[in-house]
């Protein structure tokens, strides 16, 4: 049975309406929200009326007059939230912290070395705790929280030992920071969310594509539609035991390939590997429609990979190494937060 909306239920529907439309377009009048939200003027001033008590928007100055009174200029108030993002890498763990207009206000070097497990989540807690603490001179109203992680890290690295008086249990590092701050908690992978911001923001002709992390381990994402692949509530995939593991299988030219599964991924020559990614993307080709492979990781010899593999298709998919830099993600990461949490402004 569906339920029935209150009128309560329309007001904040149409208070949020507003703030989305603020985050996209940073300063509005009154009448311009009323046009791009199609709401009437009186619902956009009695909403705009609830946001200024609250301190979630601000009159910024006057607008340009068209004959009469010249109006307000509404915008969101830059202090009514924040976002954190965490960048977790084998070298350490950056925090660097947003305003409501994504404008950058701390930064903050964590770690210098790689944290997994408790001492992970304990070092984020700290420093979350510490701003909540009003310890930093910032807003204190945290609406997201997102961790960029890079690719090849295994997710048991990313969990978190918790323990309670009845139970324990062991949680992924998002659960459980989501249920100590409250808010929610996005992960992504650096490399992968990079091509997937990347891929979003341009007009690709080509919107099925696939990419492959190969670090310690190796790691596969496919997108449909230029949206990410869900099964089971997975969207990344260890596939190392496919990279590395030995085959016997009939290759171009009628080759065969013998390889050592013990073999670390960094071990096995460009052809070897070359040849075990053909056969895994023929595969994944059976079920996902991508013509685009792109190859991410820490190996210096990725072009050559890519090329080789290229090779072996028959030109059927194109691999390539991905070569994308300064795309700022923690930027795209916190806006992404605040876009999609800015109802939590309403409670």
């Amino acid at each position: 049975m569906t339920k029935k909306k209150t009128f309560k239920d329309m007001k904040n529907n149409n208070i949020a309406i507003i703030i989305q439309t603020l985050l996209k377009n940073a300063s509005m009048s009154r009448i311009e929200i009323s046009e791009c939200c199609g709401l009437s003027p009186s619902t956009v001033g009695s909403s705009i009326g609830i946001l200024l008590e609250q301190n979630i928007v601000e009159e910024l100055c006057e607008g340009v007059s068209t004959g009469g009174r010249p109006p307000i200029v509404i915008r969101l108030n830059p202090d009514c939230c924040m976002a954190i993002a965490f960048e977790i890498t084998r070298s350490g763990v950056t925090a660097k912290v947003f305003n409501a207009h994504n404008q950058p206000l701390y930064e903050s070097s964590l770690s210098s070395r790689m944290l997994s497990g408790n001492a992970l989540s304990n070092t984020i807690v700290s420093f979350i705790d510490h701003i909540k603490s009003g310890a930093l001179e910032m807003p204190q109203n945290i609406i997201g929280i997102g961790l960029l992680c890079q690719d090849d890290i295994p997710d048991f690295d990313l969990n978190v030992e918790f323990s309670t008086s009845m139970d324990s249990a062991v949680i992924s590092l998002e659960r459980f920071l989501s249920g100590h701050v409250g808010v929610p908690v996005r992960k992504e992978y650096i490399e992968r969310y990079s091509l997937e911001h990347y891929m979003q923001n341009i007009e690709a002709v080509n919107r099925n594509y696939a990419y492959i992390n190969l670090g310690e381990r190796a790691t596969a994402s496919f997108f449909v539609n230029k949206k990410p692949v869900d099964i089971a509530g997975e969207t990344v995939f260890d596939i190392s035991s496919i990279a590395i593991a030995e085959e016997a299988a009939e290759w171009v030219e009628g080759e065969a390939d013998t390889i050592d599964s013990n073999k670390a991924i960094d071990k096995l020559t460009v052809e070897e590997l070359a040849k075990r990614l053909t056969l895994f993307i023929t595969f994944a080709r059976m079920f996902f429609p991508v013509e685009d492979i792109f190859l991410g990781g820490i190996r210096e010899d990725l072009d050559e990979v890519a090329y080789k593999t290229t090779l072996y298709l028959k030109f059927n998919p194109i691999v390539r190494k991905l070569a994308l830099k300064n795309l700022h993600l923690s930027d795209a990461l916190a806006r992404r937060l605040i876009l999609e949490n800015h109802r939590l402004l309403l409670t």
